[in-house]
């Protein structure tokens, strides 16, 4: 009565790329997603019928918003999986065009800190532990994060939990983590840089955005995914 079910996070490019040998998962008995974006493509690529997306879960109790805390100055840019280097690189001139006191800070592994270029007042970091990272969350303005791909991603489901703002881009399974929001924007460099501008001039833009992200991520809580996790197991083996 074994019953096999397996969970994706890569988005369907990298799936195909990199899993040529469909023989045995295509055995599986259920699958989840953890993108909308690849739903429809695990049913008929691996032609499984029991396929849910359930989201990726957030430890909202640990990142979670401190109204305490003075906010810097300052864009933070994070990790480096399918994160568009190009895009940032091209706005950083523009984002000290506009303010020259502005400070972006990018958290990453030093490999991918090298693909970002050498600008004054960028400040590069790495080794960032938990507590360093949440504290990064709470003490910004603005998540700056385009990607080239993807379907959950832990740095937005981290600040989203923690009311920064989000500026992204509306690719793979971003529009329906942040649905509601009005955080994802066209995939236009230009369009995205005056996002962000549009909430380092509005402090109250940047409050209400800060409520929304912070009740949208409550409903990724890892206490309500596990159960829905649960609920699928469950509905599979019955």
């Amino acid at each position: 009565n074994t019953r096999f079910i397996a969970t994706f996070h890569k988005p369907p490019a990298i799936l195909k790329e990199r899993i040529t040998e469909t023989k045995y998962i295509r055995k599986l008995d259920a699958a989840i997603c953890v993108g909308q974006n690849q739903v429809a493509f695990i049913k008929d690529w691996l032609g499984i019928d029991q396929v849910s997306y359930i989201p990726h879960g957030v430890n909202t109790e640990f990142f979670k918003p401190d109204p305490k805390v003075e906010k810097e100055h300052c864009i933070l840019f994070v990790g480096q999986h399918l994160r568009d280097f190009e895009l940032l690189n091209w706005v950083l001139p523009k984002f000290f065009a506009y303010d020259n006191s502005l400070k972006i800070k990018v958290v990453g592994i030093p490999f991918a800190l090298e693909k970002v270029k050498e600008v004054e007042n960028v400040i590069k970091l790495s080794n960032v532990g938990d507590e360093e990272l949440k504290r990064l969350y709470q003490t910004s303005k603005v998540l700056f994060l385009p990607l080239v791909d993807g379907t959950a991603c832990n740095s937005i489901l981290e600040a989203m939990a923690c009311g920064l703002p989000i500026v992204t881009n509306a690719i793979g399974g971003n529009d329906a983590y942040l649905e509601g929001t009005h955080s994802c924007f066209e995939n236009d460099p230009e369009l995205m840089f005056q996002a962000v501008v549009n909430l380092l001039e509005d402090k109250e833009k940047r409050k209400a955005k800060s409520i929304m992200l912070r009740e949208k991520a409550l409903e990724y809580d890892w206490k309500k995914v596990a159960k829905q996790i649960e609920e699928f197991h469950q509905s599979v083996h019955s």
